[in-house]
């Protein structure tokens, strides 16, 4: 009994070096508060993000994630912009805390029974944003687990870890032809939602995401109704050609400086006073 009480006091120590060495080796990621982007985003759903996004990342390898609401304040104190850098006295506040290596940065759209998730990244020390997620999905009879769902694939896909199932490259592939079709037929009414499945579960697939997703979103565009509804979708025609040199900037008909050019171009047809 002796030896094996010597045995447990002797090896305790080293227990608690092994987990403290795991535990800083792990990337420390806080879960900032999540930005609302269209007024039927309650409180509910901001909660529900913030706390799934902190599990969901938690259970990704070599990952600790955590809420920090002075975190939060700084960032406001700074104006922090989602897609914008961060200021490098910002970097150094933000950084002595606890060795935090990245905050994480949601946005909740609600359209209707639709939901649209964006997530990204922040690198402390660097500002560049890593790895933007997003996630599509509808609100069924008021549940909220396809919403619980999609926080798990933002995880997953913000760490570089997206996976696709063979059900899920089936259902794109299904989708990809029938906004294929719809946007040649010009009917941009049917084509948005298979267009945004595909657009969101398999955005490496085909470059028709990006070329017939540009007329989708003008469509949408114009289709709004409010001046919240506008720059929302704007955004998004905004972050449709960040993600085609994500993942088509080496394409050599349409290389990344024909698609930084055409996007400069978009915002001054829309902006052209430069607003």
């Amino acid at each position: 009994m002796k030896r094996i009480l010597f045995f447990f006091i002797g090896i305790l120590p080293m227990l608690i070096f092994s987990q403290e060495v795991q535990n800083s080796v792990k990337k420390q990621v806080a879960i900032l508060e999540p930005v609302v982007v269209t007024k039927q985003v309650t409180t509910m759903h901001r909660s529900m993000v913030r706390g799934e996004m902190v599990k969901a990342i938690g259970r990704q390898d070599g990952y600790v994630a955590f809420t920090r609401h002075d975190i939060d304040q700084i960032m406001n104190e700074h104006n922090f912009q989602a897609s914008g850098m961060v200021s490098e006295e910002t970097r150094k506040r933000l950084g002595a805390m606890q060795g935090v290596d990245y905050v994480c940065i949601t946005k909740i759209t609600i359209d209707g029974n639709s939901f649209y998730l964006e997530a990204s990244l922040v690198n402390i020390e660097t500002g560049q944003i890593s790895n933007p997620a997003s996630q599509f999905g509808e609100l069924r009879d008021g549940s909220l687990g396809r919403m619980v769902d999609a926080c798990e694939k933002l995880a997953a896909e913000l760490v570089g870890k997206k996976q696709y199932t063979a059900q899920t490259l089936d259902d794109c592939k299904v989708n990809l032809s029938l906004f294929v079709w719809y946007a040649k037929e010009k009917n941009y009414a049917d084509a948005y939602e298979p267009w945004m499945k595909v657009y969101t579960e398999c955005p490496s697939l085909s470059k028709n995401i990006y070329s017939l997703g540009v007329r989708i979103l003008e469509w949408k565009i114009k289709q709004a109704t409010t001046q919240e509804e506008f720059n929302v979708t704007f955004d998004q025609l905004m972050k449709l050609y960040d993600d085609r040199i994500k993942y088509f900037g080496n394409d050599s008909k349409k290389p990344t400086p024909v698609i930084l050019e055409e996007k400069v171009s978009k915002y001054n047809e829309y902006f052209p006073n430069g607003e």
